[in-house]
């Protein structure tokens, strides 16, 4: 039962209806004026597969009056009847009966079915038929995915360790596996150490059968295949970068994404490859230091791996789910991960991140992910302890961030990392904190202040040294902010440094250079992706700034400042004279 049927009163309630002029996720009112109406089944279904709710019989649902001829102990006696032999399974629902200006009201507090009891269905309609869950004030019927969701949180799936038709040895990288079998052999010799190679697999989930024809599983092929999508196409992640904080903006060129990809291999591949386009898309920003410099990005790639680390490992694997991918989302304020797959094993929302729970859709997967290696690294891909949504959110609130959020339905888990900083002042410098006594207060990432000609100060302060993001994707830029001098408040500089970073670095990087530059050497220079480079030109030479070689679309095509462009011309018109 959700905390606040337990909390309210009727009458509280009842007001509440009325000051909205409307039902609500919560709450429903049924008028039951001709005896208990059939579509109360559906109601209760629905709270019952979601987080609970009221039910009030006896009002208008217009202006949530009193109904007069209301019989309230015959609704009551049905609403009890009607739980009993119409539901399945049965939802525990308190009824009562209650005065209310002047007349009776029956109430119905349905309370939110256990997990493994889920989904509760209206009988004579079957399971697929007759589940329904609660959105916004209506009441929706499951579809047939929604409810195998349900169904699949009563067991422990086993798609993992299906076999790969046409699968076979071959479809495995053979030094991922000679890896996995060589740190398995040193963590557990007894089942391991000796063991003939294909008993070995077998034992790991990594096949199915221990013969030379064996087949790997769907969890082998995934951790350890060459490349699983020749077989589960759909079984990838996707990566859109968008110029605005939701899908469908474009930027002033009608450009959509900023970036698109679509990401291919095993799973740690596809982790290694997630994180790397997001640093791509990402701000960078760089501290300076006696050690070095430091590259700090939007969003930690701790918070980055984990999340897409659990949205692989944790997906649904069904029949049902095998064609939708990982979807990443990156927005100018956020990056949403999602996968298909609701939450599994009673895991609730609430809950995430508060405590460790281990409870894994894909056991055999996860299992094997703790021993499979990740490149570059050589660190296993996971834990497998509970532990992930934890150092998420850990690494979001060391480098001054919100905390990660959760988008959950039966059928999809989406975590929603957003990278404006949280209690970030213009005076927390030097990697300086607010008073800790202060609630508000968190780590919050040093703030980035350019000197005017876009330098780098003194060590130990930071600067944006570079984005991959446009700043078309931050709101634009103006090009005046590349010759502003003389100080500015804080507030101003922060404004104007968003917005004109690339600028700045472009000219500085130009200046240096002194001859004409392509596109592609601005591009590998600033750190920016091709498109981002494009409009970045573009706006340099609108605001005649960058003076271009030879026509668009011309190979020979590169670009000089303007200034520089001066002094060429005064040299060639000196050397003749």
């Amino acid at each position: 039962m959700t905390s606040i049927m337990t909390m309210k009163g009727t009458k509280q309630l009842i007001k509440e209806l009325r000051a909205a002029g409307s039902e609500s996720t919560e709450v429903e009112v049924k008028s039951g004026l001709h005896g208990f109406p059939k579509s109360a089944l559906e109601t209760m279904s629905a709270f019952a597969n979601g987080s609970g709710g009221t039910i009030l019989f006896g009002l208008t649902d217009k202006t949530f009056r009193p109904v007069k001829g209301f019989d309230a102990q015959r609704v009551h006696d049905a609403v009890s009847n009607a739980v009993r032999a119409k539901l399945t399974p049965h939802p525990a629902v308190e009824l009562s009966v209650e005065e209310f200006e002047g007349s009776r009201v029956v109430r119905a507090d349905v309370e939110e079915m256990p997990y493994f009891d889920k989904p509760c269905f209206v009988g004579s309609k079957g399971a697929y038929g007759g589940s329904y869950i609660r959105i916004g004030e209506g009441d929706h019927k499951l579809s047939e995915y929604e409810v195998s969701q349900l169904r699949d949180n009563r067991v422990q799936p086993g798609y993992d360790r299906e076999p790969v038709e046409n699968g076979n040895q071959e479809t495995l990288n053979s030094q991922a596996v000679e890896n996995l079998l060589e740190k398995a052999r040193v963590r557990t010799p007894s089942a391991f150490a000796g063991v003939d190679t294909r008993i070995a697999l077998k034992r790991l989930n990594v096949t199915t059968e221990s013969t030379r024809r064996a087949r790997p599983t769907l969890a082998g092929l995934l951790a350890l295949g060459v490349y699983p999508q020749e077989f589960f196409p759909q079984l990838n992640v996707t990566f859109v970068a968008v110029p605005g904080t939701s899908l469908g903006e474009v930027d002033a060129g009608g450009v959509a994404f900023t970036d698109n990809q679509s990401f291919n291999g095993p799973i740690p591949s596809l982790i290694t490859a997630s994180v790397d386009a997001v640093r791509r898309n990402s701000n960078r920003a760089a501290i300076i230091t006696g050690e070095g410099r430091t590259d700090v990005y939007d969003y930690p790639d701790v918070a980055v791996r984990e999340a897409i680390t659990n949205a692989l490992m944790h997906r649904d694997y069904s029949s049902y789910a095998r064609g939708i991918q990982v979807q990443m989302e990156m927005y100018t304020d956020r990056l949403e991960i999602r996968n298909p797959g609701g939450l599994y094993g009673g895991v609730r929302v609430e809950e995430l991140g508060r405590v460790f729970t281990s409870s894994s859709r894909n056991a055999a997967l996860a299992k094997l992910l703790e021993e499979v290696e990740m490149p570059r690294t050589g660190s296993s891909v996971c834990e497998n302890r509970g532990s992930g949504i934890a150092r998420m959110a850990y690494a979001m609130e060391k480098a001054g961030k919100a905390a990660p959020e959760f988008r959950v339905t039966p059928t999809s888990v989406t975590v929603i990392l957003r990278h404006a900083p949280v209690g970030a002042t213009w005076g927390a410098r030097r990697g300086d904190r607010e008073d800790p006594g202060d609630s508000a207060a968190v780590p919050v990432a040093p703030a980035m202040m350019p000197t005017p000609s876009g330098a780098l100060v003194a060590a130990g302060e930071p600067v944006q040294v570079g984005t991959v993001a446009s700043a078309a994707r931050r709101g634009g830029a103006r090009g005046s902010d590349a010759r502003t001098t003389g100080p500015r408040a804080p507030e101003e500089a922060a404004v104007s440094w968003r917005d004109s970073s690339h600028e700045h670095e472009l000219i500085e990087f130009m200046s240096r250079w002194r001859g004409p530059v392509t596109s592609q050497r601005v591009q590998d220079a600033l750190c920016l992706s091709q498109s981002a480079t494009n409009r970045l030109l573009r706006r340099m030479i609108d605001a005649g700034h960058v003076v271009p070689t030879a026509p668009p679309r011309s190979h020979h095509r590169a670009y000089l400042l303007a200034d520089n462009l001066a002094r060429v011309r005064a040299s060639r018109r000196a050397a003749t004279s």
